[in-house]
C-alpha cells in the first residue's frame, strides 16, 4: 500500500501535541515575519514599495514555474495553518518559502455595500492557538489554480475577532512604530481637536470612508472642498477607501498644503508676464478657475479690504483674497448681517440650530423660489453634524449653495442664446425657470434700478405694451444681481415702496427704528386694520432682541407678512362657499367671502376662479381712492362710523350738529367714566378737546369727533404698551414666552378679550380641575378682571395682560407641575 503524506494522516492514534520549544521557535518566526512586513509597507515610499513588490512576485512567479508548491510537514502547521476541530477556518501565518505579499482580499465593511479598504493577514496578526489534537496538512491539488492555494492563508472575519488583545496591541505598536514621522503627529492645539471630533463624527468601524471626506472638511472649516482635490490628496495618503484616525489627520495636512500648492500653481497660469501679479480682468477667470463664482460687487468689495492696488493682485493679495471669499460665501458684508439676523429671526426657540421648517420658512421669507424638494435636499447637504438643526454657518452654506445654483443655471440657459439675453420675452422665459413669477410692474422697476433701460419702457408697459417686446442687453452679472433686487423688494413696486417709506417717517418722526404703538398707525395708514394685540404678535414674530422696535427693512418684511396673512384669509374665503368644489365661485358665494372679510364691495360678474377672486380683493383693498378716503377718516371704514355717528348723536342733544360745552362734559363723562372727576386728569381732557377742535371755536363737528375718538384710541393703545412692558418685568415672563401665550390666547379670540368661561376651557384642555380648583380659578379671572371702557360690568371679560396675570397664578399655584406628574 501507498505510505500516506502528513498532511493526510488519518490513523486513530493518541492527540499528538509538539514539542514545546518547537511552538515557541515556530511563532517568534511568525512574529518577525509580520512585523518585517509591516514595517516594509508602512516605511518605505508607496513607489518604492510597488517595485519591491513587483520583483519578488517576479522571483516567486518565476520559481513556482520549476517547483510546485512545497508539501508541509507535521511541524510547519503552527506557521502555515490547520485544518481541525473548527472545520475549514484557517490561521494564516507567514509560510516560511514563500516571501511574496499575501493576495488582499476585499471585505465589506458597511451594510450599504460600501466596501472597506483591503485586508490583510499582516494587518491583523493574532496569536497562534494550542490546539489539544493534532492538526492534518492541507492537501495541495496541483490541478487547483496555485493563487486560489495562497488565499486560503487570508484570516477569515470570524478568526480574526478571537484574537488575543496582547498580540493586537504588540501590532499595533510595532506598525507605528515602523511608520516614517508625519507632519500630523506635531499637530496641537485646537486644529487636531477640530480634525479629531471631525473624525469621531464620521467614522465607522473605526475609520473614516472617501465618501464623507468632504463633510469631515467642511465641518473641519475647509470651506474649499473640490473632489478632484480630495481624490489627489487622497491617493498620496493611502491606496484605500478608507482612513484611519493617523492617515485621517495626515490626509487633513497633506490638504491643507495641497490647497496652497493649487493656488500658486493656478496664480502662476494666469501671471503670463512673469510679474508676480494678475490684473483685475485675468482675476475673474482665475477665481472661476477655482470654482468661485463671483458677483462683481462682491469682488470689488473684498478686493478693497486685501489689495493695496485693487487693479492687480500679487499672489499673498490673492491669498487672502480666496480665503476672503470662501468664509464670507461669495457675500458681501451687509448681506451677511442680513442673513444672520434672519438666522436669529427663525431660529425661534433661540437653540441656535434651524429646522427643516424653520428653513423653508426663512428661504421664502427671502424671496429663494426653491421647491419643497429642493429645500429638503439643501437640508441634509449642509447638516454636517447631522443633528437635524442648522447652525448659523450651515445656514449661511444652505444659502451659499442656492446662490451658486441659480448661477450656474443662468449661466446654461444664457449659453443657448450666445450668452447674453436680448428680449424681454428670454428674460421671462430664464426667470420663470428660476421660479421667479413677478408682476410685470414689479419686474420694470427692477430693470430700471439697474438701468437696463431708460424709462420708455414703463410708459410702454402702462399703455398696453407687453413685456416680451421690450428689447435691452443683459448677461449673467447683470440676470444674478437683477434676481437679488427681485428678492430684495418682497414683490413691491417704486410707488409701494414709497407709500411704505412715508408711512414709515409719519410715524416714526425720521428716527431709524418704529415702536410699536406707532406700527400700527402705520399699518392702518397703508390699509391694514388689526387689534393691538394682533400687531403684538405679528411684531414679536419679527423682533429678535424684544425691545418692540422694527426698523425700515423689517416694516418691509411686517407688510409683507400682513399681505400673507390676509391672502391666506381670502384663499380660505373663497373655498368655504365654494359649496360644489368646483373651484368657481358665483356670485352669491362671492357676495357672501367678501362679507366674511369684513370688505364692503360689489361681487364681480359670473363665477370666479380663485385667482380672480384674490385679484378682485386686493384690488378693492388697496384702491387708491379708498385709502385716501380712510385716512381722511382717521382709519374708519363706512360701519364703524355709522357707529361712531350714532354715539355722536346721543350727545348732540339739540340737533345742531355740533357738541358744545355742556354736551363735551356730558361725553367726557360718557367715554372716561373713573377718571372724569378726577383732578389729575383734567390737563389731559384740556389737551385732548383742544387737538380735536382744529378751528379753535370751542365746538366739536362729526369729523372733529371721529378725530377726537381716533385719539382717544391711540392713547390707549399707547397706555396698554406701557401696562404690557410693565407686566412682562413684574410677572417675570420673558418675551418667548408672553409670544407663546399670545398664540394660545389669539387661537381661541382674534377681538382681544376673553370670558371666564372661555379661560377655564383652555385650562382645563390643559389638565383636569377638581371643584376646588375651579373656584379658585374664578378668583383669579376675578382679580384679573378688566373693566370695559363703556362700563359693561355684566359682561366681565379679560384682555390679553389679564390672561398673563391669570397664567402666573396658575403656576405659582403648582397645577402646571401637577399636572406633569413631578
Amino acid at each position: 500500500a501507498q505510505t500516506p503524506q502528513p498532511q493526510s494522516r488519518r490513523e486513530p492514534k493518541a492527540a499528538w501535541r509538539p514539542a514545546r520549544a518547537a511552538l515557541r521557535r515556530a511563532e517568534e518566526a511568525a512574529l518577525r515575519s509580520i512585523r518585517g512586513r509591516l514595517t516594509a509597507e508602512h516605511v518605505l515610499p508607496c513607489s518604492s514599495r510597488r517595485a519591491q513588490e513587483a520583483d519578488v512576485e517576479k522571483e516567486r512567479k518565476q520559481s513556482e514555474a520549476k517547483e510546485p508548491p512545497p508539501s508541509l510537514s507535521l511541524t510547519t502547521w503552527a506557521v502555515d495553518g490547520f485544518k481541525g476541530l473548527l472545520g475549514q477556518e484557517h490561521l494564516t501565518g507567514i509560510s516560511r518559502r514563500r516571501s511574496g505579499p499575501v493576495t488582499p482580499v476585499k471585505v465589506k465593511r458597511r451594510v450599504s455595500g460600501v466596501p472597506s479598504r483591503p485586508r490583510t493577514a499582516e494587518d491583523h496578526p493574532c496569536q497562534l492557538p494550542t490546539p489539544t489534537a493534532k492538526p492534518a496538512a492541507p492537501v495541495v491539488n496541483e490541478d487547483e489554480d496555485r493563487e486560489d492555494y495562497y488565499d486560503k492563508l487570508i484570516i477569515p472575519l470570524e478568526i480574526l475577532g478571537r484574537k488575543a488583545a496582547s498580540w493586537a496591541m504588540q501590532a499595533r505598536k510595532s506598525r507605528r512604530s515602523a511608520v516614517k514621522p508625519r507632519q500630523s503627529n506635531a499637530l496641537g492645539g485646537s486644529r487636531r481637536g477640530r480634525w479629531l471630533e471631525s473624525f469621531q463624527q464620521f467614522r465607522f468601524d473605526g475609520e473614516i470612508h472617501s465618501d464623507d471626506l468632504p463633510r469631515a472638511l467642511l465641518r473641519s472649516g475647509f470651506e474649499d472642498c473640490r473632489p478632484h482635490l480630495i481624490s489627489v490628496v487622497l491617493a498620496k495618503v493611502s491606496e484605500y477607501n478608507s482612513l484611519d484616525e493617523d492617515e485621517f489627520l495626515h490626509f487633513m495636512c497633506m490638504y491643507e498644503e495641497h490647497l496652497h500648492d493649487d493656488l500658486q500653481e493656478q496664480f502662476q497660469l494666469f501671471d503670463l508676464a512673469r510679474t508676480g501679479r494678475v490684473d483685475r480682468a485675468a482675476l475673474e477667470e482665475l477665481l472661476e478657475a477655482q470654482d468661485l463664482l463671483v458677483r462683481r460687487a462682491v469682488l470689488d468689495e473684498c478686493l478693497g479690504q486685501v489689495a493695496i492696488n485693487p487693479s492687480s493682485v500679487s499672489f499673498t493679495e490673492y491669498e487672502r483674497l480666496v480665503d476672503k471669499l470662501r468664509s464670507g460665501h461669495c457675500f458681501l458684508e451687509r448681506e451677511l448681517q442680513n442673513f444672520r439676523h434672519v438666522f436669529q429671526v427663525f431660529d425661534k426657540d433661540r437653540s441656535g440650530g434651524m429646522s427643516l421648517a424653520e428653513l423653508s420658512s426663512a428661504l421664502a421669507w427671502l424671496g429663494f423660489p426653491a421647491s419643497t424638494g429642493r429645500v429638503c435636499a439643501v437640508y441634509e447637504q449642509n447638516d454636517l453634524d447631522g443633528n437635524g438643526a442648522l447652525s448659523e454657518s450651515e445656514w449661511l452654506r444652505c444659502l451659499h449653495t442656492l446662490h451658486r445654483e441659480e448661477a450656474v443655471a443662468i449661466r446654461e440657459h444664457l449659453s443657448q442664446l450666445n450668452d447674453r439675453c436680448r428680449r424681454g420675452s428670454q428674460l421671462e422665459t430664464l426667470l420663470m425657470e428660476l421660479g421667479y413669477a413677478m408682476p410685470p410692474d414689479v419686474l420694470l422697476d427692477a430693470l430700471h434700478a439697474h438701468h437696463i433701460y431708460q424709462g420708455t419702457a414703463r410708459n410702454s408697459q402702462l399703455l398696453g405694451m407687453p413685456l416680451s417686446l421690450l428689447e435691452f442687453d443683459v448677461g449673467l452679472e447683470e440676470i444674478r444681481a437683477l434676481t437679488c433686487t427681485l428678492r430684495a423688494r418682497d414683490g413691491f413696486t417704486d410707488e409701494e415702496m414709497e407709500q411704505m417709506k412715508r408711512a414709515f417717517h409719519m410715524q416714526s418722526g425720521r428716527q431709524d427704528e418704529i415702536a410699536s404703538p406707532a406700527i400700527q398707525r402705520a399699518l392702518r395708514w397703508l390699509g391694514h386694520f388689526y387689534s393691538f394685540d394682533m400687531v403684538q404678535h405679528l411684531v414679536s414674530e419679527l423682533d429678535v432682541d424684544g425691545d418692540c422696535m422694527l426698523d425700515f427693512t423689517l416694516f418691509v418684511k411686517l407688510i409683507r407678512k400682513c399681505r400673507d396673512t390676509e391672502r391666506r384669509a381670502a384663499t380660505s374665503a373663497f373655498f368655504k362657499f365654494d359649496t360644489t368644489s368646483c373651484g368657481l365661485l358665483d356670485q352669491p358665494g362671492q357676495y357672501q367671502a367678501i362679507r366674511s372679510l369684513g370688505l364692503d364691495t360689489a361681487p364681480m360678474q359670473g363665477a370666479i376662479t380663485l385667482a380672480q377672486f384674490l385679484k378682485h380683493v386686493r384690488n378693492f383693498k388697496f384702491d387708491p381712492v379708498r385709502l385716501q378716503e380712510l385716512r381722511l377718516n382717521a382709519g374708519y371704514d363706512q360701519h364703524e362710523l355709522e357707529e361712531i355717528r350714532s354715539q355722536f348723536e346721543s350727545f348732540d342733544k339739540d340737533c345742531s350738529g355740533e357738541l358744545k360745552r355742556a354736551e363735551l362734559v356730558q361725553m367726557i363723562e360718557a367715554l372716561f367714566p373713573r377718571h372724569a372727576n378726577l383732578p389729575e386728569f383734567r390737563p389731559y381732557f384740556t389737551e385732548l378737546l383742544s387737538f380735536a377742535d382744529v378751528n379753535q371755536n370751542d365746538c366739536l363737528d362729526f369729523k372733529e369727533f371721529v378725530r377726537l375718538i381716533r385719539k382717544i384710541r391711540d392713547h390707549g393703545e399707547e397706555y396698554q404698551f406701557k401696562q404690557y412692558k410693565l407686566s412682562l418685568s413684574e410677572l417675570g415672563f420673558s418675551n418667548k414666552e408672553a409670544s407663546e401665550f399670545r398664540n394660545l390666547f389669539l387661537g381661541v379670540e382674534e377681538n382681544g378679550r376673553l370670558h371666564f368661561s372661555e379661560v377655564r376651557s383652555m385650562i382645563a384642555g390643559c389638565f383636569r380641575l377638581n371643584e376646588k380648583q375651579s373656584q379658585k380659578l374664578l378668583g383669579f379671572c376675578r382679580s384679573a378682571v378688566e373693566i370695559s371702557e363703556y362700563d359693561t360690568v355684566e359682561e366681565e371679560v379679560v384682555n390679553f395682560l389679564g390672561f398673563l396675570r391669570i397664567m402666573r397664578q396658575v403656576i405659582d399655584a403648582g397645577w402646571v407641575r401637577n399636572a406633569n406628574g413631578d
